[in-house]
């Protein structure tokens, strides 16, 4: 394998691992299934990842895709990792002083990532079971691609891995689900999120650039207020179990010592009917129950106009 973006990769299983405590406690990693994700940066940086080691076997990289592509429905965290893994396993497959292509292409039904190259031959057969993990020990070192096959599946999508013969070559096609655009788009909303959680705001923050807002970020409700104050958000999203000032002592100086209509979505775990009545009481224009689906989170910002 190739030493750099084993690393990487590595890096962010651990990132992975290290975040499943929050996966119990709190939203959006796993919770949140997809976002709008622009596949042509990811593409690019992992290709320039690889590049010197292609370079190295003289190995080519011949990559179409139109410039005006849609984004598509992927979850943030692992999509890098699909694409690393495809062109990891084709590269290490690779003849030297061939080509690897990588052909993009959207239709109505989504957009189509053709991988390919032409590689040193294994059938198409023991190729499936190796892939599959019948019995074979070679199939630990497509784990990863078959993890990846998995998680596009949970995106809505397909890929699917086969070798050609008698060309040898190895072929990967994968078509994403189209991210639609609503019919008005955010038109670079400022949302304010309110989390104590750095590993759940990031996350929120690329998921809602991606979905056109312009997304700022807080750890708690103390350090929201002069952001209030200064960058005048158009929602604001805050969790109501922050410290410092939790959520609804933010939401309260919000709508009294701010005098703000600005809309508020509070997020919280709590069935108990006394929170929820406090914090509607106090002004939140909506309450949503943890975990949030993103087709849910995105529908209520869309609400708020």
């Amino acid at each position: 394998m190739v030493d750099t973006i084993q690393d990487k990769v590595q890096q962010s299983v651990e990132l992975l691992t290290e975040s499943q405590q929050y996966l119990s406690s709190d939203i959006y990693l796993e919770t949140v299934e997809t976002f709008p994700m622009n596949v042509q940066t990811v593409l690019t940086e992992v290709v320039e990842t690889l590049r010197p080691q292609a370079e190295e076997r003289s190995i080519r990289w011949e990559i179409t895709q139109s410039q005006l592509m849609s984004a598509v429905l992927a979850s943030p965290a692992k999509i890098e990792q699909v694409v690393s893994v495809i062109l990891m396993v084709l590269l290490r497959d690779t003849i030297d002083r061939t080509a690897i292509a990588v052909e993009g292409v959207e239709n109505e039904n989504g957009i189509i990532y053709a991988f390919s190259n032409s590689g040193f031959g294994m059938p198409n057969d023991h190729f499936q079971e190796y892939l599959s993990g019948n019995g074979h020990e070679a199939a630990v070192e497509l784990k990863g691609l078959h993890e990846a096959i998995e998680w596009v599946k949970e995106w809505g999508g397909t890929l699917e891995c086969q070798r050609r013969n008698p060309s040898h070559s190895s072929t990967a096609p994968v078509c994403l689900t189209q991210h639609r655009e609503p019919d008005e788009k955010p038109m670079g909303k400022k949302i304010l999120i309110v989390f104590d959680d750095e590993i759940l705001r990031k996350v929120l923050t690329l998921g809602l650039k991606n979905a056109g807002y312009e997304p700022i970020t807080a750890a708690n409700g103390e350090e929201a207020i002069p952001l209030v104050q200064q960058e005048k958000p158009d929602i604001i999203l805050a969790d109501l179990h922050i410290p410092v000032m939790d959520g609804l002592r933010f939401l309260r100086w919000v709508r009294g010592e701010a005098a703000m209509t600005t809309p508020v979505v509070i997020f919280t775990r709590s069935v108990q009917a006394d929170i929820l009545r406090e914090a509607k009481e106090a002004g939140a224009t909506f309450i949503l129950r943890k975990p949030v689906k993103t087709a849910k989170l995105l529908e209520t910002l869309a609400s708020l106009g």
